[in-house]
């Protein structure tokens, strides 16, 4: 009877753990999106758009052309700052192969976040007399809180593969929620009367808030049976596999002239034999995850593409002014997206398919492109070369709900086949490759500059 009440897990009580999940989902992305949705702000702020303070054209001639440069750039910058810290952090974590995660790395890297933010904050009226010189230190400081990002996706990967695949769902679904946050905050920002600077203000301050309230809930994470109880299972079953590997290399132990020979030359071989491994180690298993890693590298890159550099660009063909003009692009571009989003990934609580191993996975990812030239052909504004194709908002509107439940759908069930098909011991690295190849497939973002020449 003791045997199997200690095998039974606890239950998660009011579904905690699994709303801190959900805390570390929105927080792990948070900065990115913050980046993406301020783009108005710092438009406003380099004194290009039409609510611009007319003092502001007075600058002088090379100042001009560098903020008309980044004004009109402004869109692919913030794209290349969210994705630059990722591909870099994402690959030193992966071929360093962490295989020990811990709640005070998690906080750690919120912490940096947390700062970043409240820093960003307070600088927001304390802008220099050179709004481009403004504009590169929040960039900077956009890149220092997107480098945290990626260690806390790294972490979060391997933290997660040790409970049910729920938690792992719940994970992703903060991440969506996270984007619904930060369209709903850029909303309520709209509805005020106010300029630019006091709008975002309200945004850092609610994004800061949020990231507070993760780390106090990874706090006290540990403390709870729920997650002691899977943390054991997890050491138990690594041991176990230890075990067996010793077990079968017990007869070089035992004789003393190998033993001697290899502690002779292990000062030499020691870092190229561990490389050696390594690289093994990772091919291995990519070879059983290559189906996931292609899919989170394709959904990512037309992700990264369409969003915000096309679909943010799409203005209504009808009722061209008031309200519907004002609130189209935040409401259709950003919020439905980020809901549609969510509800794909949280679709997956309720049903999983196809499986791991299923060639339909594939071929969902390569309908998936299809949304790319799609969208060309709305009404993307400025364009100089497509046809207007899709002349009612109302196909526009549908194109997004569609194309945002299916990638939500598709990097969920990617994340959740992990759990599914790898061992205990490699379910982080698996987590931070398959991770990775979607940082990847974000640097196809680049393209961004090619599809909207085309238009």
């Amino acid at each position: 009877m003791d045997t199997n009440a200690n095998n039974k897990p606890p239950s998660d009580r009011y579904n905690v753990i699994w709303i801190i999940f959900c805390l570390l989902g929105i927080s792990d992305v948070l900065p990115l999106y913050l980046t993406l949705t301020s783009s108005e702000y710092f438009k406003s702020s380099l004194n290009f758009s039409e609510s611009a303070d007319s003092s502001a054209q007075l600058n002088s001639n090379s100042s001009d052309n560098e903020s008309t440069f980044l004004q009109s750039n402004i869109d692919t910058i913030l794209t290349v700052a969210n994705v630059a810290p990722l591909i870099i952090f994402s690959t030193i974590s992966t071929f360093l192969q962490s295989k020990n995660v811990s709640h005070k790395q998690l906080i750690g890297y919120l912490l940096v976040i947390l700062a970043v933010e409240i820093v960003q904050t307070i600088l927001l009226n304390e802008w220099t007399d050179n709004a481009v010189v403004a504009f590169i230190i929040q960039l900077v400081l956009f890149l220092i809180a997107n480098s945290s990002t990626a260690m806390i996706g790294s972490v979060v990967s391997g933290l997660v593969g040790i409970f049910p695949q729920r938690y792992t769902t719940a994970h992703m679904i903060g991440q969506g929620l996270s984007f619904i946050f930060t369209s709903v905050a850029l909303l309520i920002s709209m509805t005020g009367h106010t300029d630019w600077t006091h709008q975002i203000f309200i945004f850092f301050l609610m994004s800061s808030s949020m990231v507070f309230i993760t780390v106090c809930g990874c706090s006290i994470l540990p403390k709870f049976e729920f997650v002691q109880f899977y943390t054991r299972k997890q050491k138990k079953e690594k041991g176990e596999l230890k075990q067996s590997s010793t077990n079968s290399t017990s007869q070089d132990a035992t004789d003393v002239k190998v033993v001697f020979w290899k502690n002779l030359c292990s000062r030499k071989t020691t870092a190229i034999e561990r490389f050696k491994q390594n690289m093994k180690s990772l091919f291995q298993i990519f070879l059983k995850v290559w189906v996931q890693c292609t899919i989170g590298f394709v959904v990512l890159a037309v992700r990264t593409i369409t969003v915000p550099s096309i679909v943010g660009r799409v203005v209504p063909l009808t009722l061209t002014d008031g309200l519907w003009m004002h609130f189209f692009s935040p409401v259709f571009a950003y919020l439905l997206l980020a809901v549609s989003d969510t509800f794909g990934r949280f679709a997956t609580l309720l049903y999983v398919f196809p499986s791991a191993r299923c060639i339909w996975l594939l071929l969902f990812v390569g309908l998936y492109t299809l949304f790319l030239p799609a969208f060309l052909f709305c009404n993307v504004q400025p364009r100089s070369h497509l046809p207007v194709v899709f002349k009612y908002d109302a196909i526009f509107i549908v194109l997004v709900l569609v194309f945002a439940m299916m990638g939500g759908y598709l990097r969920t069930i990617c994340s959740c086949h992990i759990t599914q098909i790898m061992p205990v011991d490699k379910v982080n690295i698996a987590g931070e490759m398959v991770n990775l190849f979607s940082v990847y497939g974000s640097i196809l973002g680049f393209l961004a500059f090619l599809f909207t020449a085309i238009v």
